[in-house]
């Protein structure tokens, strides 16, 4: 069997110095990760160097520990393809143990399906080039899950004497990558195989070793490194060296494996997602003399991991304005709410509605903005860029307008002057169209400049949708709610004379009788009738007489003056008015007022006993209401008084007998 060592010189190796074992990484490959495999692989023969007794078991065991903490899967074949070492996840996976895989063939091992697919690669290991491959498998459980392969060759000189496998599951990746794939924005995310960093601490002399890759992923040059743990820490975001501390502490005090996940700033201001996991290898009498482990860069799956996060927050930001504009019976207040909430999503400094109803100019009608920036609440745009023709045309075909710095626009010195006094830098604006018609526009701005994304636009235009449905719902219950009420004053109007008719005088003195019965007070109630007015239809004719009647309610109408009095066609030429909490003197004084009113009107009427003019006789009755009394006990004093006033030959006004 060929030393897989042998490209190794061990001499160098001395006490598994950690500085030596660094020294070996330029000298095998550029992946780190092929030294580590190439170094396991030898399970069979001891170093060809004196050491002391039990260090090869020592150092072949801490490098299994190290690479069972790894969570791909590592082999290590012969040229015959006949396995020769395998680490535990490797082990797991296809139910061997380590002396039961020795000696069987990779096919066996694996099965016919997945070797089919493996061939080429194996095949251009063998030549001497390292070969990658995806697989596409089926578990036992019949889920599919997918691994990352890699063959790296085994060289004994010129020849290939055998082949290292890395498989990678890459399952969660790929379903990100999928999911990405299929998002409305279809933005293209592939996640490729992160590269490995491989770091040991050496917690007697405090001092970390570092491969290449590791450095290369806090963005250092290889070599410059200086082993410093405070030089770590530096490296590390300020927001997450207290955690970082913590899962070092966690892992040096129990037995569990350390894992870390943190950001490091790079030269450029860029800032950097890395995973490390690693684990605490013990000394002779347990404690922790060594942590290492290996790092990857998980930048991308975090920024995915983030942009799905963001997206399900936009999402259920949607659906939440939509259920609450739906459920909002005052569009005003939930309008105001939904605006502050998207001003907070997008992290804008304002966020406005402009009603371009008035022709002349458009005005701000809502708005929510930052401490940082002014008002423009009620303001005017006349005259300004956000208004210009050329915008217009654009927002009239439903297009938006994403503007990332108004210094590139061409505008004239006025203009910028309007943007600098509200620190408008950056704006987006969408139109707000209610049947392909521009009514508004929904406008966002930043003090800074800002680089607008598709998923603003479209949080912006689904915003625009909602607010301009709404807006045209809210028209179409304000006009329903003018026309109930149209029909409603037309179900309670008399129809010849314009004032309450029967039905609304009796549901009104209802009202009345049981507010004041509550406050205890009278209530006073006027019956009028017009003298001897069929005699005025016979003379005159029916169109005459519904003139005389539009007249005499007219008049009665002018003489009130209190909201809550009432005038009400009683019927025929007869009128009621209704005076809440009016005594019988007051009352009296008005039905007089109402009397000599009617007949300083002087209309002819020669069947008339009273100088052949129209005349009223009054009657007035008040009342305390009272539970044992009704409001047809006020009606019939009034109507007895009415008639009491006709008997004593009309064109006068006489009150009924208190019954308080």
């Amino acid at each position: 069997m060929l030393d897989p060592f042998s490209a190794i010189p061990f001499d160098d190796l001395r006490d598994f110095n950690p500085q030596a074992i660094a020294a070996l990484f330029p000298k095998m490959s550029p992946a780190v990760l092929r030294l580590l495999l190439t170094v396991l692989a030898d399970t069979g023969r001891g170093l060809q160097i004196v050491k002391p007794s039990g260090y090869r078991q020592d150092l072949q065991q801490q490098l299994y520990q190290l690479t069972d903490a790894v969570p791909s899967m590592i082999a290590h074949l012969d040229a015959e393809e006949r396995h020769r070492y395998a680490n535990l996840p490797y082990l797991k996976t296809f139910g061997r143990s380590l002396n039961t895989l020795k000696g069987e063939s990779l096919q066996l091992v694996v099965g016919p399906i997945v070797y089919q697919q493996l061939q080429d690669a194996i095949k251009q290991a063998c030549t001497g080039e390292t070969a990658e491959l995806c697989l596409s498998l089926i578990s036992h459980a019949q889920q599919r899950y997918y691994k990352h392969v890699t063959v790296i060759p085994e060289r004994s000189g010129s020849s290939v004497s055998g082949f290292y496998l890395l498989l990678s599951d890459i399952t969660a990746h790929k379903h990100i990558k999928d999911l990405l794939h299929n998002q409305t924005d279809h933005f293209r995310y592939a996640l490729e195989g992160a590269a490995v960093g491989i770091w040991d601490w050496n917690l007697v002399t405090d001092e970390i070793i570092w491969s290449q890759q590791q450095e290369q992923l806090f963005g250092l040059r290889p070599g410059s490194f200086d082993g410093n743990p405070e030089t770590l820490f530096s490296l590390v975001d300020a927001r997450d060296r207290e955690s970082l501390n913590q899962a070092l502490q966690t892992a040096l005090h129990s037995p569990k494996i350390f894992s870390a996940e943190f950001r490091v700033s790079l030269s450029d201001g860029s800032v950097r997602w890395l995973s490390h996991r690693g684990q605490v290898f013990p000394g002779n009498e347990g404690e922790p003399v060594r942590l290492a482990g290996v790092a990857f860069d998980i930048t991308m799956q975090k920024a995915a991991a983030e942009k799905l996060l963001q997206q399900v927050r936009r999402e259920r930001l949607i659906a939440q304005i939509s259920q609450e504009i739906s459920r909002s019976k005052s569009l005003q207040p939930i309008l105001q709410q939904v605006v502050s909430k998207v001003r907070t999503f997008l992290g804008v400094d304002r966020l406005i509605i402009i009603d371009l109803r008035d022709k002349q100019a458009g005005e701000v009608t809502y708005e929510d903005h930052s401490e940082a920036v002014r008002s423009m609440l009620a303001w005017k745009l006349r005259h300004t860029w956000i208004v210009k023709e050329a915008f217009l045309d654009r927002y009239r075909q439903g297009h938006p307008v994403a503007v990332n710095d108004v210094r590139d626009q061409r505008l004239s010195d006025a203009e910028f002057s309007f943007l600098e006094y509200f620190q408008i830098c950056a704006d987006l604006t969408v139109p707000l169209l209610e049947n392909n018609e521009l009514w508004g526009l929904l406008s966002v701005h930043h003090s800074t400049t800002k680089d607008w994304q598709p998923e603003d636009r479209r949080l912006l235009e689904t915003l625009g949708t909602q607010v301009s449905t709404a807006t045209q719902r809210d028209k179409l219950h304000r006009e329903l709610t003018q026309a109930n009420q149209k029909l409603k004053r037309f179900a309670y109007l008399d129809g010849l004379t314009k004032v309450a008719n029967r039905r609304r005088f009796e549901q009104f003195l209802q009202d009345e009788w049981r507010r004041l019965m509550r406050e205890k007070a009278p209530l006073a109630i006027i019956m009028a009738d017009i003298d001897q007015f069929k005699a005025y239809n016979d003379v005159y004719g029916h169109q005459a007489g519904d003139e005389c009647l539009r007249r005499v309610a007219g008049t009665l109408s002018s003489t009130i003056r209190r909201p809550a009095d009432m005038v009400a066609r009683y019927g025929g030429e007869e009128f009621v008015v209704v005076l809440p909490k009016t005594t019988l003197e007051g009352a009296a004084k008005v039905a007089e007022k109402m009397r000599t009113l009617v007949r300083s009107q002087k209309i002819p009427h020669q069947g008339s006993t009273s100088d052949q003019i129209v005349t009223l006789s009054l009657g007035v009755a008040v009342m305390h209401p009272h539970p044992l009394r009704t409001p047809d006990d006020l009606i019939q004093a009034a109507d007895q008084a009415l008639y009491q006033a006709k008997k004593e030959g009309r064109d006068r006004v006489v009150t009924a007998q208190p019954h308080d």
